[in-house]
């Protein structure tokens, strides 16, 4: 399945929690790491927050939802087409996000037609290309925003 593209995204969404564990330290560079709450735009997702406030701040990183082989998983703007971050290759990072909202339950079990946790995986972890000094050992964690590009605000 190809990533939405940034120009086509709806510049508001749903909030939803961001859940880690305390065993370890999180093994993700992405937004998921330092926020506690997420903003998830999609076509198929109320309009309930928007991106942007009054000032033109964003308070949230912004991720969308992404359906691989029927599986959702939750992906940062800053990897969507049209953004400079398209095709960087992302992994889960070991948190979930999910909400209490009911109307995020109900578009999880469309997807996964009745089945499993309305708790989504973040794919926010990216590495760099390989170092070619040390062949076969993945490269250092990318940093990766949740930034709605300016240049396509409305």
């Amino acid at each position: 399945m190809s990533r939405p593209d940034i120009r086509t995204l709806p510049q508001a969404g749903m909030l939803l929690d961001v859940f880690r564990t305390s065993l370890f330290e999180s093994c993700t560079a992405g937004p998921s790491r330092d926020h506690d709450q997420i903003l998830v735009v999609g076509p198929q997702i109320p309009k309930v927050f928007d991106v942007f406030g009054l000032d033109g701040s964003q308070r949230h990183p912004v991720y969308t939802l992404q359906v691989r082989d029927g599986y959702p998983s939750l992906i940062p703007v800053s990897v969507c087409a049209g953004t400079s971050g398209a095709g960087v290759w992302v992994m889960a990072g070991g948190a979930y996000a999910g909400t209490s909202d009911s109307r995020w339950g109900e578009i999880i079990r469309g997807i996964t037609q009745g089945s499993g946790s309305s708790l989504v995986p973040i794919h926010d972890r990216a590495e760099n290309d390989p170092n070619p000094d040390y062949p076969g050992l993945p490269g250092k964690l990318r940093e990766l925003s949740g930034v709605f590009p300016q240049e396509v605000q409305a």
